[in-house]
């Protein structure tokens, strides 16, 4: 990107060039051109792969008979059918020993990108500088400002680096070792650094991904729908036995995924990201480098535990491939019959249309979301610009 150009030749200008510390700034090349904006890396098709190949060996007993029930969801975005692809591709290397990328995916915005297009969020959220006032408090506050100085003095630079160029910089050394796994941008900062530049990060996905306002939630809300609707359904043709859908995997963008975390209350904090509790909020729940890192991904299996019904049902829910308590459930693995009621408000308010009009009142945005089927994946491959 071209940012990443304008920032070394601000470091290399405003530097003794005579220095010997970080000697890398006097030959580095930006290897990452604006035509490859958005696009998956080599990392990133390996992590989807190595995701596919992991839950095909870990659950083979349900893939092994009904390997070709299973069904791809992407946005328009060519990563994500990328990510499909690769995804189902280790998958079936892992339970026929043939990487099969040749399974069609459907593209449907509506359901893993339900935010785009969405008046009420793109007038509310998305374009509302407004909602960034703790972000841009902090900014401009003693402890990010007392951080870009010490990274400037650090530099042997004979200015200060704004605020836009030290996050370009944190943004870079992030990427750096994500695609190349070099760490020359990294040895700038220090862990006290990328705290405080994270926290920053942190507080604008709160409000614009996570719980700084409820129409986060409530715009995933279609994708709830369908995931729970489908999973009913497999669950029913099951018991009737008749054909079902193993696996619906869905891949998506960090913002989806913040939104669905936001509606099923994971990475909750007691209190809200604020600009004056940074030192309170180091060990705070929400931390979206850790939530929301390359390759995000969330499943839930549903076991039959013999019978019939939703009773008879229960489901595990796995973060980042960690098992993780549903919220609002009593038990672990939760009963799908308590899910069905946990989440019924839900279902009974999504109506995408009235979310996204103007004219609706926050009374009646509905306030959980949940997704599932007899496995369902969500797949964020976009924390970060990617480039091949």
């Amino acid at each position: 990107m071209m940012a990443y150009t304008l920032l070394w030749q601000q470091l290399v200008n405003h530097r003794d060039s005579a220095s010997d510390s970080y000697r890398f700034l006097n030959s580095w090349q930006n290897k990452y051109p604006i035509v490859n904006e958005s696009r998956l890396t080599r990392l990133g098709r390996e992590e989807l792969y190595y995701l596919g190949s992991k839950y095909g060996t870990e659950l083979h007993t349900l893939f092994a008979v009904k390997t070709g029930d299973v069904n791809l969801i992407a946005s328009e975005k060519i990563r994500t059918q990328t990510s499909a692809k690769e995804f189902y591709a280790g998958l079936t290397a892992s339970v026929v020993g043939n990487a099969m990328r040749n399974k069609s995916v459907e593209i449907r915005n509506d359901i893993v990108r339900s935010y785009d297009g969405c008046q009420r969020y793109e007038e509310t959220v998305d374009d509302n500088m407004d909602l960034l006032t703790e972000m841009t408090t902090f900014e401009n506050g003693q402890v990010y400002q007392n951080m870009t100085t010490d990274v400037s003095t650090r530099l042997g630079l004979n200015k200060t680096l704004g605020i836009d160029e030290i996050r370009v910089l944190y943004e870079l050394s992030g990427i750096e070792i994500g695609t190349y796994n070099k760490t020359d941008w990294s040895t700038i900062l220090t862990d006290n650094d990328r705290e405080i530049l994270q926290y920053r990060e942190d507080l604008e996905d709160y409000v614009t991904r996570m719980y700084g306002n409820d129409l986060n939630a409530a715009v995933a809300c279609p994708l709830v729908k369908y995931m729970i609707t489908s999973m009913n359904n497999a669950m029913h043709a099951k018991d009737e036995n008749r054909t079902y859908t193993v696996c619906d995997a869905k891949f998506a963008h960090s913002t989806s995924m913040g939104h669905f975390y936001s509606a099923m209350k994971l990475f909750k904090d007691t209190d809200p990201l604020r600009a004056d509790n940074f030192e309170s909020m180091r060990s705070r729940q929400f931390d979206s480098s850790k939530a929301l890192p390359m390759s995000t991904n969330a499943a839930f299996v549903v076991y039959n535990c013999g019978g019939d019904g939703p009773d008879n049902n229960v489901v595990r829910l796995f973060v980042n491939e960690i098992e993780t308590t549903i919220p609002g459930c009593e038990n672990t693995p939760c009963s799908l019959s308590s899910i069905n009621s946990i989440f019924k408000d839900t279902m009974d308010k999504c109506n995408r249309q009235s979310i996204c009009s103007m004219d609706t009142s926050t009374a009646n945005l509905p306030r959980t979301v949940v997704n599932y089927i007899l496995m369902y994946l969500i797949l964020c491959i976009s924390l970060f610009t990617l480039f091949s």
